[in-house]
């Protein structure tokens, strides 16, 4: 039996996945419901509009256990790499073991290939146009202390190019 050393979750902006991801569900989705946060199994990365990044950390061992109820936060900007239509951030988790004899430490994935580990999509109020090189800003809150953990994160879009103030797309909340 292993027990994790670590764990992090991590957000990454994206768009809807086709139409085939949709379908090919369990239970297949003609349309997203709006505003809905969903667990979706084996999301496509073709479906990110930029690498994931970190917005959690928790560290089990004995030094910091007893951080793991302050609540964390973050702001974390993402370059984003194509033009699409922005329409919220999947959230995935990794899960650090300590290493084995030979040195390596497993790693666990929930954005990794047959993970049984859905993703969550929280999708934005509602959709914006992107294009290759504007900037999204996240503020994260994760909130470990309760029963529930809870997430929030506040939304802002910078334009390529635009001096003006980033334009608040939301605040996604969850559960």
């Amino acid at each position: 039996v292993a027990v994790p050393a670590s764990a992090r979750s991590l957000c990454a902006p994206c768009s809807w996945p086709s139409g085939e991801y949709w379908a090919s569900l369990p239970n297949p989705v003609l349309s997203p419901p709006p505003g809905a946060a969903l667990k979706l199994p084996r999301f496509p990365r073709e479906a990110t509009l930029a690498p994931a990044q970190p917005f959690e950390q928790l560290d089990f061992g004995s030094a910091t256990a007893g951080r793991l109820a302050e609540p964390q936060h973050s702001r974390i900007s993402f370059g984003l790499a194509r033009a699409a239509s922005l329409r919220g951030l999947a959230l995935h988790i990794e899960v650090a073991f300590p290493p084995l004899a030979e040195g390596a430490a497993p790693r666990v994935s929930s954005a990794d290939e047959g993970s049984h580990w859905p993703t969550v999509l929280l999708p934005l109020p509602q959709p914006a146009e992107v294009a290759v090189g504007d900037t999204l800003v996240v503020e994260a809150e994760a909130r470990s202390a309760d029963e529930q953990p809870r997430y929030s994160f506040h939304v802002w879009l910078q334009r390529a190019g635009a001096p003006s103030q980033p334009e608040a797309l939301g605040c996604l909340c969850y559960p």
